[in-house]
């Protein structure tokens, strides 16, 4: 499960006599488009700027934000701030549940270039979210993992 991604940028957004405790990663997706992720455990280091690598992506959206779609899949970093991490757009099936609460699903969500993990409200789904073809705005874009380099 992830994404290949070029690391293009890192902007370090909190950082104290040297130590750095979240970041902005903006990274160059497989259609050639650029977006931006919080990085929020620091997962991309300064060495992997320039490189390829697979990354896994999560989602943080609210019930508004998700919506039944059955168009193309894909990533649509938002035309407001692309390099910024919130208000992207995945549009994408349901293909694996990975967590069940009695408020949400974790489940990974088949974007077209890659899997991501996407949390949804339990009570947008009568049943199993398994696939539900879906679009999602994401209040926040994270990386939650760093799975290979590629060069």
């Amino acid at each position: 499960m992830g994404v290949e991604v070029g690391v293009v940028g890192i902007k370090h957004q909190t950082e104290y006599q040297g130590t750095v405790f979240d970041q902005s990663v903006v990274v160059r997706l497989p259609d050639g488009s650029k977006m931006g992720l919080f990085d929020k455990d620091v997962l991309v280091s300064d060495g992997l700027v320039g490189s390829e690598c697979i990354i896994a992506i999560s989602t943080l959206s609210t019930v508004s934000g998700v919506e039944e779609y059955s168009n193309q899949k894909g990533i649509e970093p938002t035309p407001v701030d692309p390099e910024g991490w919130s208000d992207h757009t995945y549009c994408g099936e349901v293909v694996g549940l990975l967590e069940s609460t009695d408020s949400s699903y974790k489940v990974q969500f088949d974007v077209g270039c890659g899997d991501i993990i996407a949390y949804l409200d339990r009570d947008q789904f009568d049943d199993s979210p398994i696939g539900c073809l879906l679009r999602i705005k994401a209040m926040r874009s994270d990386i939650s993992g760093v799975l290979g380099s590629l060069d």
